[in-house]
């Protein structure tokens, strides 16, 4: 692969506009400080739309990506505006704040998918590392809040917030050390990730914590990649010719479970089918599962834009489903209807319908498609290594409702202009 931290491009030749970047890059991987309810890094990409206004509104919607952007952020104002009854309602001022948060995140994905290329991607990567570094440290040794009303500071993240940001910023963590250090370094990195990830006591994140590393891997160390490229192919004629089998999966995640089960236990029982890891029984995944047939429900009846931006968790449906989960029959309909979707792809479906589901895949696919191709042909620079966040984000996706933040839609901007280099 081509090292390319000595590579000349052209960049934003502005100190005060990398300064701001850097803030924003370090305050997205370690989102502790608010101001007014918004993080730092908000009212520093603030100041970096002004500093390069000049240049990023000529043109702005001018790639596909952005087109897309701009055609799901009003496909989103017309669902939000045309919501039915809400049971939970929040009214109207913190319905237009939602709707605003989302025009920014999509500014964010749309500004790094224009502007990538003229910007120094080792300094950002190295912020985001910086800040990553912090982000753990705050988690796993720093449980404080500080909130006055106007200012909060709350160092340590949620579970669910840490696995999914440590995921979305992986990828920097791992290209800054390959440029700064090399393969050695990438592959600590690698390693340090999955056991930020592993520790966390999730099934989810210990999950895809192994799958960034075998991926990030075998995209620096040829033989893996070939191995991995062989062993797809041999179980897909398993499966082919066998079919699925739970016990044969069982079988092998047997053989993982007892080099886990002491830092991780419910990744462990996941990998075993046993106890909460039995998905049949596990109360967390059954209502996941009564959360996408609510989205179905919503689908049913609102097919075209759904219900708006924000309006899962206020949308009162019947859960028609609900006599079907058993292990869930002692929570109440009123609570369960104000859960979050649990499936970013099923959440984001309901709200905004199947323009704005169709809108997203149009993101979403292309990218994913471009990553599998190059790392099957082999034919990639260094740059990919941002890319393995892409695949962890997408799969975790399925099981959190993560589509709203600066974070994913960062790295789908990013992941968009590297597709395109």
């Amino acid at each position: 692969m081509e090292d390319l931290k000595t590579n000349k491009r052209p960049s934003f030749n502005n100190k005060q506009l990398q300064l701001w970047l850097n803030v924003m890059m370090f305050f997205l991987a370690f989102p502790s400080i608010y101001l007014f309810q918004n993080s730092i890094y908000f009212y520093a990409f603030i100041v970096v739309l002004l500093i390069t206004k000049k240049i990023t509104g000529y043109f702005f919607i001018n790639n596909t990506f952005n087109k897309i952007i701009f055609l799901l952020l009003i496909s989103g104002l017309i669902s939000s505006i045309l919501h039915p009854l809400l049971k939970f309602d929040p009214g109207f001022w913190k319905k237009v704040n939602m709707v605003l948060h989302f025009a920014y995140w999509f500014a964010i994905g749309a500004y790094f998918a224009s502007w990538l290329k003229f910007l120094n991607v080792y300094l950002l990567a190295k912020w985001i590392s910086i800040g990553f570094f912090v982000q753990v440290i705050a988690f796993y040794f720093f449980n404080i809040k500080i909130d006055m009303t106007i200012f909060k500071f709350v160092p340590g993240l949620t579970r669910n917030s840490f696995v999914f940001n440590t995921i979305c910023f992986s990828g920097f963590l791992l290209f800054f050390l390959y440029q700064k250090i090399g393969k050695l370094g990438m592959t600590l990195g690698s390693f340090f990730v999955l056991i930020s990830l592993i520790y966390t006591n999730g099934r989810a994140g210990g999950a895809i914590g192994f799958i960034l590393l075998f991926l990030s891997m075998s995209l620096i160390y040829p033989i893996m990649r070939y191995f991995t490229k062989i062993s797809l192919i041999f179980f897909i004629v398993i499966f082919i010719f066998t079919g699925f089998s739970s016990n044969r999966m069982y079988k092998i995640g047997n053989m993982i479970a007892p080099y886990v089960e002491n830092i991780n236990p419910r990744f462990s029982k996941l990998l075993q089918g046993e106890g909460e890891g039995d998905l049949s029984i596990d109360k967390s995944w059954l209502l996941r599962k009564l959360m996408v047939d609510k989205s179905f429900d919503i689908l049913s009846k609102r097919p075209i834009f759904g219900i708006g931006f924000g309006n899962f968790s206020k949308y009162g449906s019947d859960l028609s489903t609900y006599y079907q989960y058993e292990r869930l029959q002692y929570l109440d309909g009123d609570y369960l209807n104000t859960r979050s979707a649990h499936n970013s792809y099923a959440g984001f479906a309901a709200e905004t319908g199947i323009i704005g589901f169709i809108l997203l895949l149009l993101l979403l696919v292309p990218q994913l498609f471009w990553f599998l191709k190059v790392y099957w042909q082999g034919n990639y620079n260094i740059y990919i290594v941002i890319s393995v966040s892409f695949i962890g984000a997408l799969i975790h996706m399925y099981t959190i409702a993560s589509i709203t933040g600066a974070n994913i839609w960062l790295l789908l901007g990013v992941t968009y202009s590297l597709k395109n280099k």
